[in-house]
């Protein structure tokens, strides 16, 4: 018998109608908590709409911002931050391993699946409140202020990079407390000089010192939304890619220190 006989099966392959039903059945608290937290945002900025519209049109677009303002940071906090630190806390994490999916196949779908839900609930949210800036007399395509990262397209760029964000501290703290609390750190080290900083610059930066004028938001919008979703995909991309490398030395270094007279078949990757 030879040792490559010896060396188990090949991981079988996972359909892809699987790898979704395992993602949302993980997921689906998460999922679903959110998606209810998105119906009720919805449900406010329509029935503050409809006021608007056929009341007195009170101007209340400062209030209204901050509270649409932290749902990037609950994102991180519910979706991003306990996604791979609860696997690691619970152990179900070697489950995983142990399953025909592999680790990477099973967080990029999760990754993917997730984000796009999440993306697509803010994008939402973003055109509503954008439509009740309309009926309170301002024109979101000609404003871009404190209140931006509540409009579309940046609140859902800002969703996407904070969730990601709070995955990658799951994933270097593996418990799921400190994993809400260094996301919490990081997210408002990240915003705020992004806010009160770097938005003043970003879009001369990126449009290569050609400011464009003050009163065009969709520049400065643009600029911003795909500085946000480049860095979210840098993250998701270490995240997965990060933790494959180490692996992968481990073996390399496991194989390499193994007694000469072992069987070949006794390090099986």
């Amino acid at each position: 018998m030879s040792a490559g006989s010896l060396a188990g099966p090949a991981r079988p392959q996972v359909p892809a109608r699987w790898t979704a039903w395992l993602i949302w059945r993980q997921q689906r608290s998460a999922l679903v908590l959110i998606t209810g937290l998105t119906a009720a945002a919805c449900a406010f900025l329509v029935w503050a709409g409809l006021v608007l519209k056929h009341g007195s049109g009170a101007q209340g677009n400062g209030l209204l911002g901050l509270v649409l303002l932290p749902i990037p940071a609950v994102v991180g906090m519910l979706a991003g931050a306990p996604l791979l630190a609860r696997e690691h806390q619970t152990g179900a994490i070697r489950y995983i391993r142990a399953q025909g999916l592999s680790p990477d196949r099973w967080l990029a779908g999760t990754l993917i699946l997730t984000g796009s839900v999440i993306a697509a609930q803010a994008i939402c949210v973003g055109v509503l409140y954008n439509w009740v800036q309309s009926l309170q007399g301002y024109q979101p395509e000609l404003l871009f202020n404190n209140t931006s990262d509540t409009q579309f397209p940046t609140l859902p760029a800002w969703c996407v990079f904070a969730y990601a964000l709070g995955v990658a501290c799951g994933a270097l703290t593996r418990r799921t407390v400190p994993a809400i609390g260094a996301f919490l750190l990081c997210y408002c080290g990240v915003a705020w000089p992004v806010m009160r900083i770097l938005r003043l610059h970003l879009a001369g930066l990126v449009f290569w010192g050609r400011y464009p004028a003050t009163a065009n938001y969709w520049p400065y919008a643009g600029a911003e939304t795909v500085c946000l979703l480049l860095a979210a995909t840098v993250i998701a991309s270490a995240v997965i890619v990060i933790p494959r490398l180490l692996r992968n030395a481990a073996w390399r270094q496991a194989a390499a220190t193994r007694s000469p007279h072992a069987p070949r078949w006794s390090i099986v990757r």
